[in-house]
């Protein structure tokens, strides 16, 4: 085992120098200089966390805590810091592990790659740190070491993906492309839906001089394929200031796609039974144009509920984008069945029997929808649009009416409602209309020439 550098041993020490125990360890806890600017929540947790640690100095833990706070909101140099002084209070094989990913993700290879390794000394049994390790070696061009690193994963924790990906990248890298191949193929036929071992098995296929077995896979897009269980980073996730599904959905409804499956990927991995995530996964897939990752998904959730109601709404979203009205009714009708007051799902299922052209179950439908909210323009509009279509004159005087005592109708329909009741031969009703009417246009003023003349009836 490499040993740790001069330079991270050091910054353990200066830390730990300037960082003792009693009052110059406590004025020496770490705040944000923005901290005013940060959101209001995100200050909050980091005050919360700060104050712990004064109150407990000596303690690793809040020290950690308070590191984890910073990492997971992206503030990596003060994460250092905490982790460093952590450290020194407790040599801890998960600080040490968090260390890493700070420092990687603050730029610093180095350091992220020593710290890795002594996390490994003392918990050689974790596979994510061995293929943590293995990627920021294999960064830093060390591929033998890569390669020592993600095969310990492998061996560790054979089901650990991240390792065998790793080493097929370590073998591309170096030019052996057939033994990259082997490796993919492997792992492959245990998890034939791997997104990240198939782009690399095409380009392996590629550097391997197959072209036409690269032309056979077909790599489905996700943003990244689980490595393997990490419970260690599930703890971390949990100090995101922004909850996952908050972030998730503000994703989803801003455009990021791929940024929102990334989060809801991890958290359906960690919740599977959450049909809620299940179904956000599936509309995320299909926005990104992967059809299939979304009925896959939509299967899964259903098997497990096949009533669940948010599941079939996205369901029925993505046949009707699809292409797919009939399927997109039949899924919405389905919704309708399970709960007759979902006013979304009764106002989807008319539009959809509107243009089939099935304008009786449209009115059935629109009839209901009303009961539950009257006040929607829309749906007084199609239900006269459909009852029209079927010639339901009554029906249409009826609608008229009830959308003028509604208010949703100003007092230009008064003359389509003369209209309707002149075409059923109730002359004073019709006329009656029409002289509710504040002003009549020339149109309205001939109708009630017509009507006081009883012309144009039945």
């Amino acid at each position: 085992m490499k040993a740790l550098s001069s330079s991270l041993l050091l910054s353990v020490c200066l830390w730990a120098g300037g960082c003792g125990a009693g009052e110059a360890g406590a004025t020496a806890v770490p705040l944000p200089t923005d901290l005013p600017q940060l959101e209001p929540a995100l200050a909050a947790k980091i005050e919360e966390e700060h104050a712990a640690v004064l109150a407990e100095p000596e303690s690793a833990q809040r020290w950690r805590s308070l590191g984890m706070t910073y990492e997971a909101n992206a503030i990596q140099p003060l994460a250092i810091r905490c982790y460093l002084r952590s450290l020194e209070l407790e040599d801890d094989a998960k600080t040490w592990s968090r260390l890493g990913q700070a420092y990687g993700k603050n730029g610093e290879l180095e350091p992220a790659a020593d710290a890795f390794r002594r996390s490994i000394e003392l918990r050689g049994d974790y596979a994510p740190t061995h293929w943590r390790l293995g990627d920021v070696v294999y960064d830093l061009g060390a591929f033998e070491e890569a390669r020592a690193a993600y095969g310990r994963a492998t061996e560790v924790d054979r089901k650990h993906t991240g390792g065998w990906i790793g080493l097929a990248r370590v073998e591309l890298q170096i030019g052996d492309a057939a033994r990259a191949c082997e490796i993919l193929e492997d792992l492959l036929e245990r998890d034939p839906r791997d997104a990240d071992a198939l782009r690399l098995m095409r380009t392996a296929y590629i550097q391997a001089g197959r072209p036409e077995d690269a032309s056979r896979v077909a790599a489905s897009w996700r943003r990244k394929s689980s490595p393997g269980k990490d419970p260690w980073h599930r703890e971390f996730r949990a100090y995101r200031e922004r909850p996952l599904m908050e972030q998730a959905l503000a994703d989803l409804s801003e455009g990021r796609p791929a940024e929102a499956i990334a989060i809801l990927e991890e958290f359906a991995a960690d919740n599977p039974g959450d049909l809620n995530v299940l179904s956000y996964l599936a509309w995320g897939y299909y926005l990104v144009e992967q059809e299939g990752e979304a009925l896959a998904t939509v299967d899964r959730a259903l098997a497990k509920d096949p009533n669940n109601i948010p599941v079939l709404r996205v369901l029925a979203r993505i046949h009707e984008g699809a292409g797919r009205p009939s399927a997109a009714r039949e899924t919405t009708e389905r919704i309708v069945a399970l709960d007759g007051n979902d006013t979304k799902a009764l106002k989807t299922a008319a539009r959809l029997q509107r243009g089939d052209g099935d304008h009786s179950a449209a009115v059935r439908t629109l009839t209901r929808f009303l009961e539950l909210d009257r006040g929607d323009a829309d749906a007084w509009r199609w239900k006269l649009d459909s009852e029209r279509a079927l010639e339901s004159w009554e029906a249409v005087a009826t609608t008229l009416q009830d959308g003028l005592r509604a208010n949703v109708f100003g007092d230009e329909v008064r003359v389509d409602l003369a209209e309707t009741l002149r075409r059923l031969d109730r002359w004073e009703d019709a006329e009656a209309a029409l002289t509710a009417a504040e002003r009549l246009d020339e149109r309205g003023r001939a109708l009630l020439d017509a009507v006081r003349n009883r012309e144009g009836g039945v």
